[in-house]
């Protein structure tokens, strides 16, 4: 008998076991779109990571990801015009740990949309400015969705403990 799972098979057995464990700790944050409103969710971050005991390197990679994803609504979602709304969400589960940002700006181009996160990195000639952060995103990531629901862009970040 063959005891390897594959990807369907594999994320399905996470969705089963994510069914059954209550997450440890949720923290909502909101902020604006401005540069400096940034901080306040890496703090908000910091106080998640602390209270899960994550160790420095993972709350490292979570800021990066986060700061990069944020800016990213920022900069092109909103196209760098201050004052309009960012939802965030930290959720720490046994073996992962998941954010969510929900925006209401421009939404994510489908050559962005239709990839999968670690199969199909970015071809940064394709994305605007290159395409850096968001290459970071998708490297440091363990999975990213992308979804538009009631006119909010919404993309969920998992990143595996």
């Amino acid at each position: 008998m063959n005891n390897r799972l594959n990807s369907a098979q594999e994320k399905q057995k996470n969705t089963l076991e994510d069914t059954f464990i209550i997450e440890k700790l949720m923290v909502n944050c909101s902020i604006t779109s401005d540069f400096s409103e940034v901080r306040k969710l890496s703090s908000e971050l910091q106080y998640f990571c602390d209270q899960e005991q994550l160790n420095s390197d993972i709350s490292g990679v979570l800021e990066l990801i986060l700061v990069e994803a944020v800016n990213n609504v920022i900069e092109h979602a909103y196209d760098n015009k201050p004052g309009f709304p960012i939802d965030v969400k930290f959720e720490a589960f046994l073996t992962k740990v998941v954010i969510c940002i929900k925006d209401q700006g421009l939404a994510v181009p489908d050559v962005v949309r239709n990839r999968d996160a670690k199969t199909d990195m970015p071809n940064i000639t394709e994305l605007p400015e290159g395409g850096w952060g968001l290459g970071l995103i998708y490297t440091l990531a363990d999975d990213i969705e992308h979804s538009n629901k009631n006119g909010f862009n919404i993309m969920i970040i998992t990143k595996k403990l």
